[in-house]
């Protein structure tokens, strides 16, 4: 496994991609996209908006604010970028930005399904 985010990651399939549901478990986050997509998260998160910080989480305090996300449910991803050396984005256009920190050199951060990126 490969630690940090790799600035040729390809997350161009996420675009477009309409939030079908979010899944909440006591350690893991699951955003359901449609055509089978996913994208799990267990590292500190941030939803950001055009004001700053919306709603924030980490691996200690993962569920804190998770509610403020279900407002991407229903919409569609406008961009995704990898910022290295320890982030990804998605935007959602105004609903906001979902930021995911790689914040562990020892367990996983995230993964996307169907291409099978894990970081």
């Amino acid at each position: 496994m490969l630690f940090g985010v790799a600035e040729d990651i390809d997350l161009t399939g996420l675009v477009d991609r309409k939030l079908q549901s979010i899944s909440v478990g006591a350690e893991r986050l699951e955003l359901n996209f449609d055509d089978d997509w996913s994208l799990n998260f267990e590292c500190s998160w941030c939803l950001e908006g055009g004001a700053g910080s919306i709603a924030e989480g980490n691996r200690e305090a993962l569920l804190d604010d998770v509610e403020k996300l279900t407002r991407l449910v229903g919409f569609m991803v406008e961009f995704a970028v990898p910022r290295p050396p320890d982030r990804i984005e998605i935007d959602f256009g105004k609903q906001g930005r979902l930021v995911l920190i790689d914040d562990s050199e020892l367990l996983e951060s995230f993964s996307i399904d169907p291409i099978g990126i894990v970081v």
